[in-house]
């Protein structure tokens, strides 16, 4: 029997001295559909939260918003400044800073099967993205995830070299500042084996990485 994906949340007990563990997951109603939800990703200050749905018919970014930590969130309106009916658009990442969002994309135009996107706020909503072309090879890239001085970012690829294609590989690429490309994404030796890798994340300090494998 197939099983659409939902959001669950579990949060930490509210006390300090009471924090022994997690509350049992309970679904986010006012964020999941009768179609599947999936890839969320929250913000740094925790009041927006971006993720891929199929609600629409096909794959695109929606986002939602709450007024405080706790409190309820908005219904969920689609970005539709990044997708397009024709293609997938999903596992959005906003930088720190807020002020960009990453994302995979199979449409017209990539390189490979997938390749990664990037789109700018300009105060009101997100501008048109472009693809990210020194990041893009002719293999597929996915799950971006950024620093929170937007100077290294990891993703996934089967392109690059990757060992194991056409399984997934944890790749990383740093710049000089946030203006200017990335360099050459190099394979993140330490984590390399024959198993496929999903949904990396680093930590805003950079010191932290964790990801799915299988």
């Amino acid at each position: 029997m197939s099983r659409t994906p939902v959001f669950v949340a579990s949060l930490l007990c509210s006390t300090l001295a009471a924090q022994t563990g997690w509350s049992a997951p309970s679904l986010e109603t006012a964020l999941n559909s009768t179609a599947s939800d999936t890839g969320p990703h929250l913000s740094a200050d925790g009041l927006t939260l971006h993720f891929a749905s199929f609600r629409a018919g096909d794959w695109e970014i929606f986002s939602a918003t709450r007024a405080a930590i706790g409190a309820p969130w908005s219904t969920p309106v689609q970005e539709t400044a990044l997708g397009l009916p024709t293609s997938v658009d999903d596992q959005p990442f906003v930088a720190v800073d807020g002020q960009s969002i990453w994302f995979g994309s199979n449409r017209a135009g990539s390189v490979g099967g997938f390749d990664l996107m990037v789109a700018t706020h300009n105060g009101t909503g997100w501008n048109t993205p472009t693809f990210v072309t020194e990041l893009n090879s002719t293999g597929s890239e996915s799950s971006p995830t950024i620093t929170g001085d937007g100077l290294e970012i990891y993703f996934l690829t089967t392109g690059w070299g990757a060992p194991s294609a056409p399984n997934n590989a944890i790749f990383r690429a740093t710049r000089a500042s946030a203006a200017m490309p990335f360099g050459t994404p190099t394979l993140v030796t330490e984590l390399a084996n024959a198993n496929t890798h999903r949904d990396v994340e680093i930590s805003a300090d950079g010191l932290t990485l964790t990801y799915t494998e299988f």
